[in-house]
């Protein structure tokens, strides 16, 4: 009798179409739903309620909908009717399936994680080992938003040791509980400072657990970990330094003593930067050089290459200025490089000369340790980026392909009923087998994206021409209802290059691309090989020219780049392309595309590939 017009809407009649036509009638539009809906007017018929009906119906064009139907019985002054309130519920009902749907891909997912996570713990392992080496307590902690120091998160078990905590206890502490004076709370710019510099040397007093004062060198250095701003403090007990310091007031011999028996490298250079002094144990000891070594010279060959210049205007400045302090390489006399912190102080002797006191102290350990630091972190996030990398392409291009094969299986099941659809049935067989095959090669692409990230793949002396010829094969096979027109262009007939089972991958990619954008009647490919020569190595250069639909410059570099920066976004990623530019870059060759013809990208492209020729 009547209907609004989201009727209308959702089932593409006009409202003319629906009023005057009986109930039953109308429903015959919606074929099999006709036996369920007669019960369900019986049941109303006899004034029964009716629970809410999940069914698919057809619209006027033919596609199937889910809808919910609510039917009840209404009894006014001029009758009564059956009112049904129908919900288009088509996007809840396609999501649960592709819910159910994904289970599987999402397992394949999780053993990679595992994977990952066990890769991650014994990187961990080897951190700790590292972390609790080494003579010095080492605390690491957070800076708060507002710039102050936060708890301590880690320490090791040399600071547990040392002041008599355990590691639970020190958790609950910040760096200001174990100092005194508070360093951290009468000292306002020692934030600012670590903050602006990233690196800060200072001396202070701490407490131990049991009150016992401990003299102690903190070596700040501030750094990103896991996206937050973090403080590696390496603290040094200094308590025999300091009594060495207090004797050296009482004698300038007492202090020779003490200084040839200290653990840090101590110089002192005259105004021509020569050596007049070295602790010779220490020397010994940390670099291996003696004072026949050192004396009377400058010690160029101890400075690393890339520091020379830098260490020379340091100094030069340091004895006009009174100090410096810097972070650098000492070449022991072994040939290994050692990281010491290098401080320098200016002085006039007794008859007024200009000398500079150069202090050094090994902090390899402290340089290994925030190099591990920054190394677990990247290894964290190039495998988390990796496993969402999967994620997503399971989650998107498999959805598509399974959404297609689901909505051909529903047009098949409405038209094997009808023997005059049985060419439309071909069709949607056919295109179903494509969609198999395209989720088949997707999980393939994964599998060979994955190897060739995770290890390193062996080449071979291959011979190319045969590998191109299989691979012009297998796509003509694979595009039989497609008239397709390939020709080889090349005066060469046997080249050799290092490469794998894998080659053939490049040129079926390549192939495919060319075939699935071109919308010609006749599909044209020209496949021209040359050698060329490019910064002094030989190349075979393969030239992929199709007469397809082209691609935009701003599209020409980004169809290689399907990575887990870029996002999932258009009609589905394939990997194809991504997969093609690692092979290539596994062999140390190159990949780029260019317009067929220059400057109009729409008569087709130009995909150019060069791998290195074996002589």
């Amino acid at each position: 009798m009547d209907c609004n017009s989201a009727t209308t809407e959702m089932f593409g009649y006009k409202k003319s179409d629906l009023i005057g036509i009986n109930y039953l009638a109308m429903n015959a539009y919606f074929q099999e739903s006709i036996p369920l809906l007669k019960k369900r007017k019986e049941k109303i018929d006899k004034g029964n309620s009716l629970k809410p009906l999940e069914i698919q119906l057809l619209k006027k064009n033919g596609n199937l909908i889910w809808v919910k139907v609510n039917s009840s019985l209404l009894k006014l002054n001029t009758g009564t009717y059956i009112q049904c309130v129908i919900q288009n519920i088509t996007d809840k009902k396609e999501q649960e399936l592709k819910l159910r749907e994904s289970k599987e891909n999402l397992k394949i997912l999780e053993q990679k994680v595992k994977k990952r996570t066990k890769e991650l713990k014994e990187s961990e392992e080897k951190y700790k080992i590292l972390f609790n080496s080494g003579g010095d307590a080492v605390f690491v902690w957070r800076v708060t938003k507002d710039g102050r120091p936060s708890r301590f998160f880690e320490v090791n078990d040399i600071a547990c040791q040392r002041y008599g905590y355990t590691r639970e206890e020190f958790l609950n502490l910040a760096p200001g509980d174990i100092d005194t004076p508070k360093k951290f709370g009468i000292a306002p710019n020692f934030m600012k400072n670590l903050i602006s510099e990233k690196y800060i040397l200072f001396e202070l007093v701490n407490v131990t657990k049991t009150g016992k004062k401990l003299p102690v060198e903190i070596n700040s250095h501030l750094f990103e970990f896991g996206g937050e701003p973090t403080v590696i403090s390496v603290v040094r007990d200094i308590t025999e330094r300091k009594k060495a310091e207090q004797k050296l007031k009482e004698s300038e011999e007492k202090y020779r003593l003490i200084s040839e028996n200290a653990n840090d490298l101590i110089r002192v250079f005259n105004d021509k930067i020569e050596v007049e002094y070295i602790n010779e144990f220490a020397h010994l000891k940390l670099i291996g050089y003696s004072k026949e070594d050192l004396i009377g010279k400058f010690g160029r060959k101890l400075i690393h290459p890339d520091e020379l210049g830098q260490v020379i205007r340091l100094i030069k400045k340091a004895l006009i200025t009174g100090e410096f302090r810097r972070e650098g390489r000492i070449r022991h006399k072994n040939g290994q490089w050692i990281w010491f912190d290098i401080k320098g102080i200016t002085f006039r002797d007794d008859d007024g000369n200009r000398k500079l006191l150069i202090i050094s102290r090994d902090i390899t350990e402290r340089i290994k340790i925030e190099l591990n630091l920054k190394k677990s972190e990247e290894k964290y996030r190039e495998a988390y980026n990796r496993v969402n990398f999967y994620k997503d392409l399971f989650t998107h291009d498999m959805n598509n392909i399974l959404q297609n094969i689901s909505s051909s299986g529903e047009l098949l099941s409405l038209y094997i009923k009808n023997p005059e659809k049985f060419k439309e049935m071909d069709e949607i067989l056919r295109i179903m087998k494509n969609q198999v095959k395209r989720g088949a090669k997707l999980i393939l692409n994964v599998q060979k994206l994955s190897k060739l990230e995770e290890t390193h793949i062996k080449t071979q002396l291959t011979e190319i021409f045969n590998v191109l010829k299989n691979a012009l094969e297998n796509v003509k096979n694979g595009f039989k209802e497609r008239k397709i027109n390939m020709v080889m262009d090349s005066t060469i007939k046997q080249i050799y290059v290092q490469a794998n089972e894998l080659l053939i991958d490049i040129f079926e990619n390549i192939l495919i691309n060319c075939i699935r954008h071109n919308d010609n009647s006749i599909v044209e490919i020209l496949i021209r090989v040359t050698e060329i020569q490019k910064e002094r190595n030989n190349f075979l250069k393969l030239e992929f020219i199709d007469n397809g639909r082209g691609i935009p410059n701003n599209r020409k570099e980004v169809i290689f780049r399907r990575t887990t920066e870029e996002g999932i976004t258009g009609r589905g990623m394939g990997l194809g392309l991504s997969l093609v530019k690692k092979i290539i870059t596994s062999y140390n060759g190159e990949i780029w595309v260019e317009d067929r013809i220059q400057g109009d990208y729409s008569k087709g492209s130009n995909f150019i590939v060069l791998i290195p020729k074996v002589s």
